[in-house]
């Protein structure tokens, strides 16, 4: 049974080697060569040595090259390490005062915000409600600081560096975390742990996994019109500047640090205005945040807190 040409080829293709088949088409050149100049041999020899070693030193240096490549898409940026002191309130043998009547708002003191422990109605401290002038200022500050860190040559080191400087301290330090969240709003530690840590750090893990994928550019179909073809649309995400997030009571922890996370992420700076229920233990966390952004060379004016009563 005769076996078609093609097939022939092609076995003697899969037994040979790259450098079998190319000592083969120098043999062949060389033929070729002597037939119509009989004396080009040794100017052949002399020009085909500079090109096997360019070859040779090319071969070499590729998987180099691909491994510093590769090294540097997935570089990962070391977390800062930073110590927080722990609030006497959050410590687990803390005894404190009653607030009678249990409320945030006193009519004795109506410029502050009483924080209590829904639990247990243990006092454990007052703030100011921020007035307008305290607000506008709030956001001048975020909105300086913004502009500085996105024009920064480093921001992109800069913003993953912070997330893993978060993630390390929250996992470092989540049971001082979860027990601040309790204080404040009366939760148990078992809930705070799923609804306030695990679910914060499943969202800094993702960002840092797509998040520069998903605001990396898009091209889009230009116009169906033949004339028009050479056109193409491009979508670029840029930051707004300055952002707000008005969160909620229930999850004080991750409701902050959800939207600060996106916002630096992002190259914005953002203005939290917490729950008045909750701003004892966003004072803790906000400072957590500050601190993480000035270890990792960032202005922390980046983030501002407000709080206020309704007008």
């Amino acid at each position: 049974m005769s076996v078609p040409i093609q097939e022939q080829v092609q076995q003697i293709l899969d037994n040979r080697t790259f450098v079998d088949l190319l000592e083969d088409f120098k043999a062949n050149t060389t033929a070729l060569l002597n037939v119509y100049f009989p004396n080009s041999e040794s100017t052949l020899k002399s020009s085909i040595l500079p090109i096997q070693i360019s070859f040779s030193l090319l071969v070499s240096l590729l998987p180099v090259v691909f491994l510093l490549l590769k090294k540097s898409k997935n570089r990962i940026e070391s977390p800062r390490k930073f110590e927080l002191p722990v609030p006497d309130e959050a410590k687990p043998n803390w005894k404190g005062k009653r607030l009678n009547p249990p409320n945030i708002f006193q009519e004795n003191d109506p410029d502050h915000i009483y924080c209590y422990c829904p639990a247990t109605s243990q006092y454990l401290g007052k703030f100011k409600s921020n007035d307008k002038e305290e607000i506008d200022l709030s956001i001048a500050k975020a909105k300086k600081a913004q502009q500085a860190f996105y024009s920064d040559p480093q921001f992109a080191i800069k913003r993953r560096r912070f997330l893993r400087t978060l993630n390390k301290f929250i996992i470092d330090n989540q049971e001082t975390i979860a027990r601040v969240a309790c204080r404040d709003s009366g939760k148990t530690m078992v809930d705070a742990s799923m609804g306030e840590i695990m679910v914060t750090l499943e969202k800094i893990n993702w960002v840092l996994a797509n998040g520069e994928k998903a605001l990396a550019n898009s091209v889009r179909p230009g116009s169906s019109n033949m004339f028009m073809a050479y056109k193409k649309a491009e979508v670029r995400y840029e930051p707004l500047g300055v952002v707000g997030a008005l969160v909620s009571w229930n999850y004080p922890f991750h409701n902050s640090l959800g939207p600060i996370i996106a916002s630096v992420f992002t190259g914005n700076g953002i203005v939290v205005k917490c729950s008045e229920r909750v701003r004892w233990s966003t004072e803790y966390f906000i400072t957590l945040v500050k601190t993480a952004l000035k270890v990792c060379d960032i202005d922390e004016d980046l983030v501002q807190l407000i709080c206020c009563w309704g007008q």
